[in-house]
């Protein structure tokens, strides 16, 4: 049965609550008190200078489609732990996803060991006290507790449109509850928690492709039946393409072009770790203009037409 919204194949990974087990106000992945007490036990067998604790905690789900039949859904609950120490000018950092005693326990000693085995670092600074922070709205429960049939629904608005065109359409539709806390022992105790719906699309006709995508943190603000259009009527219009002459030309590029042409500038060049080791192309140059005038770059982690955190 093509294109069923009833046919699914669950399967559930990892350590987590039941999803009968919501914390208040929410379908929280663990909750800010749960996730609290985690960071608590850390620091409570910290013997470092400085110790910081990282945790991330989600509960994905993802239904996937290819040659125009939905065939997969698959979930996954899981809670990942990551321990900074900092013994005089030494770092060492240790991760893992076990939240018992023995296990947090055992994180902590082995980021202390790797902290002792490390060099001197002049460059390493203090870890950050506690300061004022704004927070931010990122979390839709619709998008939390959406359901494979919601999702199976969406996907068959993509399968029907390139189904009709005589195409064949992979892609995913995706679902995603997240929280974080970072604490440390200086004081810190910061929660955040957000949500993030992604649905893609890749179109295959005989000799043409489309793609498309939308991404938001409230999952009602797709439209996976746009995002068929979309890639359909680009698989169409790139039918059998012909050779052109090797020269300039002007290319006007698509959201998604330039996004990853973005990222993968901010990976490489404006990292705090590349620009002090010099790789970066805006090492020597803070606070100088290093682009044109028609390009401006900023980010702002509170903006809430993205992914805000």
């Amino acid at each position: 049965m093509k294109n069923d919204p009833d046919r699914r194949n669950v399967v559930v990974t990892a350590k987590g609550r039941s999803p009968d087990d919501r914390a208040e106000g929410g379908i929280d992945v663990l909750g800010r008190t749960h996730l609290q007490g985690i960071a608590e036990r850390v620091l409570a067998e910290a013997s470092a200078d400085q110790t910081e604790v990282m945790i991330a905690a989600n509960d994905s789900h993802l239904t996937r489609f290819a040659t125009n039949t939905i065939h997969q859904n698959v979930s996954e609950t899981d809670v990942s732990i990551r321990v900074r120490s900092v013994i005089g000018h030494k770092v060492g950092v240790a991760s893992g996803n076990d939240p018992s005693d023995s296990a947090l326990k055992e994180l902590v000693e082995r980021a202390e060991t790797v902290a002792r085995f490390q060099q001197e670092n002049p460059e390493i600074a203090s870890l950050p006290e506690p300061k004022p922070i704004e927070e931010v709205e990122a979390y839709v429960e619709a998008t939390a507790g959406s359901t494979p049939i919601e999702r199976a629904k969406g996907a068959k608005e993509i399968l029907d449109r390139s189904e009709k065109s005589g195409a064949e359409a992979a892609g995913a539709f995706s679902t995603e509850a997240q929280e974080m806390m970072i604490a440390n022992s200086r004081g810190v105790m910061a929660y955040h928690r957000g949500t993030v719906a992604e649905v893609m699309a890749v179109v295959m006709g005989k000799t043409g492709s489309g793609y498309a995508a939308e991404a938001s943190i409230d999952v009602r603000r797709l439209n996976p039946a746009k995002v068929g259009e979309v890639a359909v009527d680009k698989a169409v219009r790139s039918a059998d393409p012909t050779d052109i002459e090797p020269g300039e030309y002007t290319v006007i590029l698509e959201e998604e072009a330039v996004a990853d042409m973005v990222f993968f500038l901010g990976w490489l060049g404006m990292g705090a770790l590349s620009v002090q080791e010099g790789r970066s192309f805006m090492t020597g140059k803070i606070g100088q203009k290093v682009t044109g005038d028609k390009i401006t770059i900023w980010d702002d982690g509170l903006d809430p037409r993205g992914i805000p955190l």
